[in-house]
């Protein structure tokens, strides 16, 4: 009677140790080939990861509010500074040799906080190269006084009010010369201007710098 319970409570033992010894691998508490003297492995966070989460539906522990807060406060950081940098489209070069660069108003944008003042050196290496090259651009021509027979207008980004003159970005528009014998006239749709792209402030009569970029020998496309 004393043998078979003996029996009976080293089998239970042997049943609780085994258990044991599995929830350990699965935390990742216990490695097997340390046994043998094998050195353990570093691993990897995906690794960590799927540890941690095993041992926290074994209920061996939970992680605390504290780090849940940083982990998420962490991932909201690398997601905002991924939205801050959007990818810049490249220049767009002409399969042949001499024909006109395919450039977007993205391309002639450059960092610079509101309020401040423009400097030179503001300029990205890629907008420097574009100084003397005739490209082609895309926007909208700014509405101004005379619709038809324009020689000289605004050019900018887009259709709103907000790309010309104070408060107004001023890498948002270029200012066009029309070839001495195209003019062109307004139009509130997108149209393709071609010209030679060079860099030149224009100071408005607030005595500010209203625009960094022109554009001579234009044609309408």
């Amino acid at each position: 009677m004393i043998a078979n319970h003996q029996s009976n409570t080293e089998r239970f033992i042997i049943r609780i140790t085994g258990w044991l010894a599995l929830t350990l691998v699965a935390a990742g508490w216990f490695n097997p080939s340390m046994v043998r003297g094998q050195e353990k492995e570093s691993l990897t966070e995906s690794q960590k990861q799927a540890q941690a989460e095993a041992a926290t539906k074994l209920g061996l522990f939970s992680l605390s509010e504290s780090r849940r807060k940083a982990q998420a406060e962490a991932a909201a950081r690398r997601l905002a500074e991924k939205e801050e940098r959007p990818k810049k489209p490249e220049i767009i070069r002409s399969a042949k040799p001499g024909e006109p660069l395919d450039v977007t108003f993205d391309n002639i944008k450059f960092d610079m906080e509101k309020g401040t003042q423009f400097e030179r050196e503001m300029l990205t290496p890629d907008i420097e190269a574009l100084h003397g090259k005739t490209i082609r651009i895309r926007g909208f021509i700014k509405p101004g006084a005379r619709q038809k027979g324009l020689k000289k207008f605004v050019f900018v980004r887009d259709d709103k009010e907000c790309c010309f003159g104070p408060g107004a970005a001023i890498f948002d528009c270029v200012l066009v010369q029309m070839e001495k014998e195209h003019t062109t006239e307004f139009t509130v749709r997108p149209v393709t201007i071609e010209g030679k792209f060079y860099l030149k402030e224009y100071k408005g009569p607030d005595g500010n710098i209203w625009a960094i970029y022109r554009m001579k020998n234009g044609q309408r496309k």
